[in-house]
């Protein structure tokens, strides 16, 4: 039996055919991966690397520049002086323990602004009818017209009846007079024990 051989065409025709089937099937095994979910948990855990640790803090840094200087402030409201026609009010409260009648107590008024010239006093004892320049003031509102100091006594205890008055601070004794800073109110013991007053006063600046 004679055996034919292939021709070198139908050789060369195998050989393409093969190779056309093996790439295919080579190709086959081959994937695009285009998202983390295609990959193993446990690959992907060795995939990822270590958590670093915190580097050192760095050098502290030079300071800036000073800012430019603010605009000035608007003045504030203190004043040298009480302005004219500005009244101011206060109280005092005098206490002492008296050896025998005709004992003196007093304390002293200052007013928180200087008046430009000394105010005429006044002093109005409980119930009494307030003077001229004192512009109907009570002690419960005590008031004063320019230019006076009304001092307005609302009680007392043990007290010599009509000899309280008030005084310059730099004067002792009945004085009718006080000064631009202040003055001072005093009153006299009737008996010997606990001598109280009490009361307000006004001023206004001329």
């Amino acid at each position: 039996m004679q055996i034919r051989r292939p021709s070198p065409a139908v050789i060369i025709a195998g050989l393409a055919l093969f190779c056309s089937l093996g790439g295919t099937a080579i190709a086959a095994h081959h994937y695009l991966i285009t998202s983390t979910k295609q990959i193993s948990p446990a690959v992907l855990r060795n995939l990822k690397g270590r958590a670093g640790t915190n580097g050192a803090a760095g050098p502290k840094g030079e300071p800036g520049p000073a800012g430019p200087t603010g605009a000035a402030g608007p003045q504030g409201p203190l004043v040298t002086t009480l302005p004219s026609g500005k009244t101011l009010v206060g109280s005092y409260f005098i206490t002492f323990e008296a050896t025998a009648g005709g004992d003196e107590g007093g304390t002293q008024i200052s007013f928180p602004f200087p008046l430009s010239s000394d105010p005429t006093p006044h002093y109005v004892s409980a119930g009494a009818k307030a003077p001229s320049g004192c512009a109907g003031g009570t002690a419960k509102t005590p008031k004063a017209e320019p230019g006076n100091l009304c001092v307005y006594e609302a009680g007392g205890l043990n007290m010599e009846s009509g000899k309280s008055g008030v005084c310059s601070v730099d004067e002792v004794g009945l004085c009718p007079s006080a000064s631009t800073e202040g003055a001072a109110v005093y009153t006299f013991s009737q008996a010997s024990g606990r001598s109280q007053a009490v009361g307000t006063w006004a001023v206004t600046a001329p």
